[in-house]
């Protein structure tokens, strides 16, 4: 998982086998081998199951230029 996470902030992640693209509104979540450590606005969680819900435009994100 190491590999694809630094691949990340390049943007190179997107063509590795092991990352599936797509789009949705609500994403459900379900951690099967019991509590997974999060955080959220700072807090420490440990979710059994996650849903996220998505917002269009919500988040503006810059990046530097090329």
């Amino acid at each position: 998982a190491l590999p694809v996470f630094l691949s990340a902030k390049e943007g190179k992640h997107v063509t590795n086998r092991h990352v599936t693209m797509g789009r949705a509104r609500t994403v459900s979540v379900d951690f099967i081998d019991g509590a997974y450590p999060a955080q959220a606005d700072g807090e420490a969680l440990e979710l059994r199951r996650a849903e996220i819900d998505l917002l269009p435009r919500a988040l503006t994100v810059l990046a530097p230029a090329r």
